[in-house]
């Protein structure tokens, strides 16, 4: 039985196209990437736009990112998915729409649970 897949997707953003990239994301990208495989959205993370109020804690000020984290059964289930979304014609009609909303591509994180993790 393979492993789980997880893979984190970080898109940087510029601060006055925050909104409209979650907007973009959740209703036009997450369900065309759902359709192009077995993915399972986990999270959808923000950049926290309060100041920091424990400076011992380093801050990356003035950065704007949109984190997502999914979920693949297998390593299988990746490579299908990756490959769809690069050639289903709707997802090459949208593949540019991110990068008009985002300052440089976005970051791809491919990751897989140590052989003792509880996740699956």
């Amino acid at each position: 039985m393979s492993a789980a897949v997880f893979e984190v997707n970080v898109y940087p953003l510029a601060e006055h196209r925050r909104t409209q990239f979650d907007e973009f994301y959740t209703e036009q990208f997450e369900p065309l990437l759902i359709a192009t495989g077995e993915i399972t959205p986990i999270a959808t993370l923000r950049t926290e736009t309060a100041a920091n109020t424990f400076p011992r804690l380093p801050v990356r000020e003035n950065e704007h990112v949109f984190v997502t984290l999914s979920r693949f059964a297998d390593e299988a289930a990746h490579d299908k998915h990756a490959g769809a979304r690069t050639t289903q014609p709707s997802s090459t009609q949208l593949t540019g729409r991110p990068h008009l909303l985002t300052t440089e591509a976005p970051q791809i994180l491919r990751l897989e649970p140590t052989p003792r993790s509880t996740l699956s």
